[in-house]
């Protein structure tokens, strides 16, 4: 195929007609076929309009061809009467489309042949110009997108089998996408297209060469391929249907082993794996992918129908608006057997009629968690999500976090609290559950926690609670889970011993461990894996058991519940003698003892690795065979016996050495600049994984020692990139890291002095931010910094200005001027971006007065200078605003606006939250307009913001920031003397009074306004 000689672009066709000629010039090379190339064309018609055309031309890729520079094509002497078949074929082609398109209902969705010429030795087929790209070229920005448009194909399919046709050439370079179209595609090139008279006909004569039908490869379905004239049908154009979706999720073709019956597909791999999808999008692709890349055609979709309805099921579920919920990553148990009846039970419970609660008990150890993943595992198609979390004694947290419970539609904004957060996610889950089955599984639970899960209950999900005793008994359905019966557990002891108990010695010593650890299932495992590594055997293991101290529990049957913390102490002295047996290195031990850290579901391998710089996995695999841990969906998670045991060895100086070493590491990939500890605030792209990396140092920190170098800099960098919305919690931590800042660098200290009385000037708490500036100052003497003094005289004049406005205009000028000459005299790496930030801070407080417009002009230049180098950042956000409102304030209209224009396009690019855009149109955008005169402009802006604001009245600050916006409309209508509107928005205003933290005195109108309103109705009657 790619032997041709294709037409370069600019080529001039000239092509005979019954009056003459047509030029056509080439374009571009469009797609190719077995037998054709397609091109993009173009001509002028007798009015001297430039057309767009396609044109097929034959050329046909088996053949041996040559081109002449003028275009003509030669076959050898060979393949001469194989090229004039390939001929005829394409004139009956074009015969076979004129007489389709003529058809009712398929005029839209084939392409529309105009004319058919003789040239260059060949023949070319001139079709009408849609807009468009081939399937090949786009597939869709999206998954929901792709399956539209494959619905589009899979209706155009259905089309020409009603009209009694069999395609029989499906694939991407025939398919057409039109432009703004996601519903609506066009097919082309039918040389191999049969009807069911021509097809009938050659099964008659038995003679499958008749019909000619030429296929690709990768798309044809078996019978195809192989000739099978008796088994073609429209099933054979519905496997090349699901092949081009195939071709659209992974970009290759399918595979033998990918049509078979039991085929598991890898859309981890596929090429939109970077969304998000529920699990019931997969399952449908599944199902779809079963159903029509089969190998024997009777197991696929009979008809275009069948596969149009489960496309439309993979378009609903993948539709990116609605919203659902993702499921937790829940692993099939590796070995499972013994516990049918409890899977029966456990089934049983789950379907308790009138019931959405229940409790599942027993044991640590005993395998209640092996037994609900057994039971997802054959049940998991009656749930529309499953989510497995882990009690913490803290909901809230848990169901805010959208790492954990992933809704698609909705998430937490940077700066948004827990508290409003909550009901929002909480209003968004019960949506889901009342449209779906839910089931989630909170694991590990407490008598405790009880209370702090009761917000579950009202979700409209089923709860599974898995704890040790029951919870509470009578209140809601339980199960109890039981010892495995002594065959099963005969069975899992070989499994992972690898060894069979046959020998009369070893049946005694399997009795004699069974019996004396009372079946429990994680001891006999753990028992059997050190078997199989040869590190202990059969007899020695019984040994061991023995002399633990089991026989030393009351009663013949253990009571797993009330004794387990008697059961408890000779476990840990089996753990304590595997320890020895397992010879773990240092550096194993203080793994393990670095992993019993972090709460369920554990850490991610990949990143326990960076941080504990292991070379590879290898130690984690070793950990893992003897029974210590266990790797699910790429986290590393103890069994909680196994965390509690660990969780109680001593921290012994190297392993707190490695603790700081990880914690250094950490430190280094939240912030990789090393000459830059005190980095500001960052704005990342992502802020979840930042926040995940933030709750991974608090893990950490939670077993450091107070004070040491590695834990006061991680402690610094969370304080730093903390959330907005932990303003208050942040304040606090940052006031107590500045009473003992042993251990970071001055310039830490500095900056912790400076991010801290900027919070506390966010809360409002002045005067405590103007003490930490003191103290900062003082600070300041013992450790001299042009940079950060100018940070100190920079925040003072800001604390101060939002404190008092212009009434302390004078004094933060002061303040500006002496930030300004620390900034100059700095030779710290950011100085200039510090300097051009306070000459513009300077430049805004001498606009508010219309004083010096001169110098403001002078210091905007400069500004402008010392950010050239730094394409990126908020300096230039901050320069566009400052920018816009002095020249609206000379009076130059276009270069303000041009401004503005830059400055809202940053402020919507880099938003971090839909507030900080809010914000931008209320102090920046609409101020500037009011400067300018446009009132109306101001108007329409502070309505959109108000707008957005009424999208998210779900959450306090844009509920309090609505009442503020439209008290700031009501006075933008006066300004533009609209009276009447500015009471009616006042009047709206009241309505909202409740949403503002502060006390009003009704009526908010303005007694002058509302004058000047009943004048206004006067004059209009």
């Amino acid at each position: 195929m790619n032997g041709r000689i294709v037409l370069t672009p600019g080529t001039v066709l000239k092509l005979s007609t019954k009056t003459g000629y047509t030029e056509y010039t080439i374009s571009r090379e469009l797609a190719r076929g077995c037998s054709c190339i397609v091109y993009d064309a173009s001509y002028t018609d007798n009015l001297g309009n430039y057309k767009l055309v396609r044109i097929k031309e034959c050329y046909p890729y088996a053949l041996k061809m040559t081109r002449d520079e003028d275009g003509t094509l030669h076959p050898s002497a060979d393949d001469g009467k194989a090229f004039d078949a390939a001929k005829k074929r394409l004139i009956a082609a074009y015969q076979k489309n004129n007489a389709l398109f003529s058809l009712e209902g398929l005029a839209n969705v084939i392409a529309n042949t105009s004319d058919i010429y003789e040239a260059n030795g060949t023949v070319y087929i001139v079709s009408v110009y849609m807009n468009g790209r081939t399937f090949t070229e786009h597939q869709g920005d999206t998954l929901h997108d792709c399956v539209s448009l494959l619905i589009g194909a899979a209706k155009a399919l259905r089309h020409i089998h009603n009209a009694g046709y069999l395609y029989l050439d499906l694939k991407p370079d025939n398919i057409l996408t039109l432009e703004g179209s996601l519903d609506l595609v066009q097919l082309f090139d039918f040389d191999s297209i049969i009807s069911t008279e021509e097809f009938e006909k050659a099964i008659q004569n038995n003679n499958p060469s008749e019909l000619r039908i030429s296929y690709t490869k990768g798309y044809a379905s078996l019978e195809q391929q192989t000739g099978k004239l008796r088994q073609l049908g429209k099933h054979s154009d519905i496997y090349s249907l699901g092949a081009v979706l195939f071709y659209a999720l992974w970009h290759k073709t399918p595979s033998a082993f990918d049509c078979d019956s039991a085929a598991v597909y890898d859309y981890a791999q596929m090429t939109y794996a970077a969304k998000k999808f529920q699990d019931r999008v997969f399952s449908a692709l599944t199902t779809f992918f079963h159903k029509t890349l089969a190998s024997y055609y009777a197991d696929r979709y009979q008809n275009a129908d069948q596969a149009i309805k489960q496309l439309q099921i993979i378009l609903q579920l993948s539709d990116e608006t609605k919203p659902w919920l993702l499921s937790s990553s829940i692993s099939s148990p590796v070995f499972f057997t013994g516990r049918e009846e409890a899977l029966a039970s456990l089934n049983q419970l789950l379907h308790t009629p009138e019931h959405h609660i229940f409790n599942l008990y027993g044991m640590g150890g005993i395998g209640k968690s092996t037994l609900t993943r057994a039971y997802l595992a054959e049940h998991r198609v009656e749930y529309g999500a499953v989510l497995w979390l882990y009690a913490s004694g803290n909901t809230t947290q848990a169901i805010c976090d959208d790492n954990l419970v992933h809704v698609n539609t909705i998430q937490k904004m940077s700066d948004e609290s827990l508290e409003d957060y909550l009901p929002r996610k909480l209003r968004a889950l019960t949506e889901i559950a009342s449209s779906q089955h839910v089931l989630v599984i909170i694991d590990n639970v407490c008598k405790e926690h009880l209370n702090d899960l009761q917000m579950l209950q009202g979700v409209g999900w089923d709860v599974l609670l898995i704890s040790r005793p029951i919870l509470a008994d009578g209140l809601f359905p339980a199960l109890r889970v039981e010892e495995l019966p002594p065959e099963p557990l005969a069975l899992l002891f070989q499994r992972y011993a690898h060894v069979k108990i046959t020998e009369k010695t070893d049946v005694k010593d399997f009795i004699t461990i069974a019996n004396t650890v009372y079946g429990h299932t994680l001891t006999m495992e753990l028992l059997a894996r050190q078997i199989a590594r040869s590190y202990l055997t059969l007899h020695e293991a019984a040994q061991m058991v023995e002399e633990a101290g089991f026989q030393r529990l009351p009663g013949e049957r253990i009571d797993y519940i009330h004794d387990q913390d008697t059961f408890l102490a000779p476990l840990h002295i089996i753990l304590d003698r595997l320890v020895e047996i397992d010879q773990f290195s240092d550096a194993e031990k203080h793994l393990l003892k670095i992993l019993s850290i972090f709460d369920q579901p554990g850490i991610k391998a990949s990143l326990l690795r960076e941080l504990t710089a292991l070379p590879n996995l290898e130690m984690i695999t070793r950990l893992e065979d003897c029974g210590w841990l266990k790797v699910a969906s790429q986290r590393i998670v103890f069994h909680p016996m196994m965390r509690k045991y660990i969780s109680a060895w001593p921290w012994d100086d190297a392993t707190r050495r490695a603790l700081d070493e990880a914690m250094k590491r950490l430190h280094h990939k939240i912030n990789p600049l090393e000459n830059q500890p005190d980095l500001d605030k960052q704005f990342p792209a992502d802020y979840g994984q930042l926040y995940e990396l933030l709750s991974v140092a608090e893990q950490l920190l939670a077993f450091a020692k107070p004070v040491t170098p590695a834990s006061q800099l991680l402690t610094f960098r969370m304080l730093m990139d903390a959330p907005v919305d932990a303003d208050d919690t942040v304040a606090g931590k940052m006031l107590r890291l500045l009473e003992n800042p042993a251990g970071l660098n001055p310039r830490c200290v500095l900056r912790l002095y400076e991010t801290c009385a900027f919070t506390l000037g966010r809360l409002e708490c002045y005067d405590d931010a103007h003490a930490v500036l003191k103290e900062m100052k003082a600070y300041l003497k013992k450790n001299p910094s042009h940079y950060y003094m100018s940070f100190y005289h920079r925040a003072s004049a800001v604390i101060l200005n939002n404190q008092y406005g212009r009434d302390k205009n004078s004094k933060c000028l002061k303040h500006e001027d002496a930030a300004i000459k620390q900034a100059r005299a700095s030779r710290h790496p950011d100085a200039k971006k510090q300097l051009a930030a306070v000459l513009m801070n300077k430049t805004q407080t001498l606009l508010e007065t219309g004083s010096k417009m001169k110098l403001c002009c002078q210091m905007l230049e400069e500004s402008a200078q010392l950010l050239h180098p730094y394409p990126y950042g908020y300096e230039h956000y901050h320069f566009d605003c400052v920018a816009a409102m002095f020249f609206a304030k000379v009076g130059d209209e276009e270069t303000a606006l041009a401004h503005l224009r830059r400055a809202t396009d940053n402020a919507s690019a880099t938003k971090d939250s839909m507030l900080s855009l809010i914000d931008h149109m209320l102090d920046e955008a609409a101020i500037t307009y009011i400067e300018l005169g446009r009132f109306q402009d101001a108007i329409d802006t502070v309505s959109q913001a108000i707008a957005m604001c009424d999208e998210l009245e779900n959450v306090k600050r844009y509920r309090e920031t609505r009442f503020d916006a439209t008290l700031f409309l009501g006075r933008i209508y006066a300004m533009n003397g609209e009276y009447i509107k500015a009471e009616e928005t006042f009047g709206e205003a009241e309505k909202r009074v409740s949403d503002s933290p502060y006390e009003w005195k009704l009526p908010l109108c303005p007694k002058s306004i509302r004058e000047k309103a009943e004048a206004e109705r006067y004059q209009q009657h």
